[in-house]
């Protein structure tokens, strides 16, 4: 959907501006996605799994931080997309393949699975600098805004929180999680909004 309007929009006198907001917007949603899945994983996991397969939280963090950032690189593909820039596809998902691998083959043998999940966490973070600065040719994303900087420094706190694995940690996690949502307000209340409406709209 997204890669459709930033086609349709390219040659706009706005497309920046409008870009940066739609961006913005994904930033906040994304990192609240993130701290929810922080929050819930370890109960969930508890429930959901047998005791022997529990401790699979302990790898969470990294990929839950990983596929945050994987998934602001991928909004920023789509300049790739508009521009038929197909070798910026090639070039920066290989930079991410190739260092996964160097770092897999150097932290796997040393840390086992965190060495495995850390890579990729590492990988997918890589991924999205490398976007940020390669594609200012089409597109000067604006990434430090208080989303990013906020929902960033309160993702790695909640992953800390986890490995302190007790009942005060879990309650900081929700703590963190309700302050995000609250500060983040006027980014996800206009989108449960519209849902709600369309909701209400077709059972009538």
């Amino acid at each position: 959907a997204w890669s459709y309007s930033a086609i349709r929009e390219k040659d706009a006198e706005d497309v920046e501006s409008y870009t940066n907001n739609v961006f913005k917007s994904m930033i906040g949603v994304i990192m609240l996605i993130g701290l929810c899945m922080m929050a819930v994983i370890k109960p969930f996991l508890k429930i959901y799994v047998s005791p022997n397969y529990y401790e699979a939280w302990k790898y969470t963090p990294f990929l839950i931080i990983g596929c945050v950032f994987l998934t602001l690189a991928s909004f920023m593909s789509t300049s790739y997309t508009v521009h038929k820039d197909s070798k910026g596809f090639l070039l920066s998902g290989s930079f991410g393949a190739i260092l996964n691998i160097v770092l897999n083959y150097t932290l796997i043998p040393n840390f086992g699975v965190y060495g495995a999940a850390f890579a990729t966490c590492i990988s997918y973070i890589s991924v999205f600098i490398f976007r940020v600065f390669h594609t200012k040719k089409y597109m000067h994303y604006i990434v430090l805004t208080k989303e990013m900087v906020i929902g960033s420094i309160s993702l790695i706190c909640s992953a800390i929180l986890m490995f302190a694995d007790n009942s005060i940690a879990q309650i900081l996690q929700i703590i963190i999680l309700v302050m995000i949502t609250f500060i983040f307000k006027n980014i996800w209340l206009p989108f449960f909004r519209k849902i709600f409406t369309k909701f209400v709209k077709e059972k009538r």
